[in-house]
Formats: C-alpha cells, structure tokens, sequence
C-alpha cells in the first residue's frame, strides 16, 4: 500500500496571504504524477502579527483565511473538496492538515498533537507543532511544523532547539518522534550560508548566476548534520532553489543589507526504512512576494507494505542511538512558557505597539493643554 503526502511551509512575516496558492503547493513539476495527494500538511511560521499571536488576538481569524486560501488550491488543482483533520495554532505557528477522501479520514484513528515552545525561558515566539496520525493502526506519520532560534551566528541554539522538540515530545503511548514510521520536519529553521562578511559580494554574485550547489556546501543545516549535531537520521532532498530568505517583501530581489541570504525554509523526512519513501519534487517558488520569505513544498510517497516485519522483527530505538533522553521537566518548562509569552506579549502590547503610540500622543496633547489653558 503506499500514500502520497504533499507538505509546505511558508514565514508569512506577519502578513495575510494573498496571491493564489495553487503554484505554491502544487508547482508545474507535480502534475505529471498520476496520484493526487492523499494527505497535504501546510506549516505556516509568522502567520499572525506580533504580539497579538502570542496573545491568541486575531489567530483564529488569520487561521481561517489561510485554511481558505489552501482549500481553493486544493480545488482548483484536483477538482476535489479535502477534508480538514486537524489544525493546530501555537502563537505565531499554525499546521493545517487535509486527507484526500472519506476512506483515508475513516482510517486515521487517531490524531494527536503536541506544542513545544524553544526560546527564552521555554517561550513559544519559537518552536514546534508536532501531529501524529495513526493510519489503520497500521503505521504513524508524524508531522513537525518548526520556527526555530534566528540569526546567523545562533547555530549552537537552532541546534539545541531541535534537541528540545526530540527529548521533550512523549506522545501517550511514551513513544517518541523517531518511533514514528514516517516523520516530516519542515518550517523555517533558519540556518543560513556560513561566510564571511567580507565575502559577501562574492556569494552574490554566485547566488544571482544560480550557482547553487557551490553555495550549498556552506549551508549551516547540511555542515550541522554531517557533524551529527542536529537532525540526526532525517534526509533532505537536493536543493535547486534559491535561498528563501531573506527578499525586500512586494519583490523577488534579495535584500542582503543587513542579513546575508540563506535557505533558512526546508523540508526534511525520517524513516526507520528510509527505502520506502520516495522524494517526487522538492521546490520554492520565487512569485510568491508577500513575506519576505519564499514558500517551499515538497511531494512524497510512502509505500509501507513491508513495513509489519521489520517494525515487529527488527525495531531500532533511533532515539537512544542517536543519545536522546526524554526531559523529565518536560510539563514544567511548557507551563512556564506559556506563562512567559502571555507576559511577554502583555509587555510588548503594552509598550512596542501602535497603541503605545496613541496612548503617549494622547497623554502629551493633554498635558501640553493642560499647562497651556491651565
């Protein structure tokens, strides 16, 4: 049996989508496949303005208009109407999942879905939604939508943040994220082009002739992988695309004024029998120029015929190989996150926002009458 899953993501940088989406997640590559997608998983990072995301102000509103957007291009691309299974929102993340038909929902028995938050103190400004879907009691796909630490020379901190999600997502059953037959990893994780400053001019000029292979050998993700520190066991597959990040946002030109460009937006997959998964496109799209991100998709299969002997004969705890351990404060350090984001997102409400502007300006016309007229 196999089943064909379509995943994106996409860093909206606090803007409302807006163009079509159809080219995004189903690009001219897909249509020569003869199966449509029998489940889609659309990872969206910064799909709500700051601070009202970490506030729930407005989440559900902008989560709707995304589900909207994506269900068009599903229609307009298979002339099907999905059915929506879960859809989960965790500050300024959001994952959305679809499965094709009434038969494929009817074998999911189970949906289950975890949140993680991985900056200062535990907070969710960055993290994951995790979602695993057991399919007929038969295998489980597991899908990772993740915002993880920014800037260049936080590569350290990305790297611990993956470590997080692995050691602190136990789901009911105490199973971990590598005890999944299939699992998806993907958002803006934000590792960027390791060079020089001085270099920079160089590298764009190798960026703007497509020479993307000579770039990639300097990729933060991939150098952090062969070095065993992070994304232990995934695979990724080959990048012909141009860097992600970062565009001057209404244009497909890099703005490389401050942040050196860097294919911070991916899609990564594991299997315990990596053979039975098949990668049919991994791509971006350039037109997209509402954020100053660009969205990325990619296409697989799965085919887990074979997969009842080796779960039950051979099972290999990828987690304690790869010297994982589960985080016993793993259910404090999510209520104290949660805690600090409202407080932190509060304070910035309070202080960084337009209001603040307003509430000022106001209090200065007063006095300034006050003394005036007084």
């Amino acid at each position: 049996m196999s089943l064909t899953v379509l995943v994106g993501t996409y860093n909206l940088n606090q803007r409302l989508l807006e163009k079509d989406l159809t080219t995004w997640l189903f690009p001219p590559t897909s249509q020569s496949l003869p199966e449509k997608p029998d489940i889609i998983a659309i990872g969206f990072q910064e799909f709500n303005e700051y601070p009202n995301a970490f506030l729930n102000i407005n989440n559900k509103n902008r989560i709707k208009h995304c589900e909207e957007m994506i269900e068009k291009a599903i229609l307009n691309y298979t002339n099907e109407q999905y059915f929506k299974i879960s859809s989960s929102i965790f500050n300024g993340l959001a994952l959305v999942i679809y499965v094709r038909n009434e038969e494929i929902k009817n074998e999911i028995k189970s949906i289950e879905v975890e949140q993680v938050g991985v900056g200062p103190i535990w907070a969710g400004n960055k993290g994951a939604i995790v979602a695993r879907l057991n399919i007929n009691d038969t295998i489980s796909v597991c899908f990772i939508c993740a915002h993880l630490a920014p800037h260049s020379h936080n590569v350290v901190e990305r790297n611990k943040n993956f470590k997080s999600i692995i050691e602190r997502v136990i789901f009911i059953d105490k199973s971990t994220i590598y005890d999944n037959d299939y699992v998806f990893l993907f958002g803006d994780l934000n590792y960027r082009i390791e060079i020089k400053a001085e270099k920079k001019e160089h590298l764009m000029n190798l960026l703007n002739t497509n020479e993307y292979q000579t770039v990639i050998k300097r990729d933060q993700l991939n150098i952090e992988k062969r070095k065993g520190q992070a994304f232990n066991g995934f695979q990724e597959g080959e990048i012909k695309f141009p860097p992600t990040y970062k565009y001057y946002v209404g244009s497909t030109e890099f703005n490389s004024s401050k942040r050196i460009p860097g294919w911070c937006d991916r899609i990564l997959y594991f299997s315990s029998r990596i053979e039975s998964i098949k990668l049919n496109h991994y791509t971006s799209n350039n037109d997209y120029i509402t954020s100053d991100h660009k969205p990325v998709s990619a296409l697989f299969t799965i085919n887990y015929e074979s997969l009842d002997y080796y779960n039950n004969n051979n099972k290999i705890n990828f987690f304690t190989n790869y010297n994982f351990k589960i985080d016993k404060w793993r259910f404090m350090k999510k209520v104290v996150g949660n805690f600090v984001i409202k407080i932190f997102g509060s304070l910035w409400m309070l202080f960084w926002t337009k209001w603040t502007k307003i509430i000022v300006a106001s209090t200065g016309i007063f006095i300034g009458w006050y003394f005036i007229y007084s």
